[in-house]
């Protein structure tokens, strides 16, 4: 039962693989569609810089509190049982 149902699986996959290579065929043609850039006039043009701004004017300082886990405290720490080597 499995195996049957694999197969229509499998056919209707095919089929509509098939039905959109077909349909694709009549949308599209061989001649090759050439690229061209819009131009924009003012894309090049010169003008004056803007103002200064200091990117650190609204930081503040952050900091954290706590312990970092001493060495001896990671190697007794749980280890997994199972390692995968890709």
């Amino acid at each position: 039962m499995k195996s049957s149902f694999f197969l229509f699986l499998a056919c209707i996959f095919c089929a509509v693989g098939a039905a959109g290579q077909t349909s694709i065929g009549y949308s599209l043609s061989a001649e090759p569609q050439v690229f061209r850039m819009p131009e924009h006039t003012l894309h090049a043009s010169q003008t004056e810089l803007a103002q200064e701004q200091d990117l650190r004017e609204r930081s503040s300082i952050t900091y954290a509190q706590g312990e970092r886990p001493l060495r001896s405290e990671h190697a007794r720490a749980k280890k997994a049982l199972i390692r995968w080597n890709n």
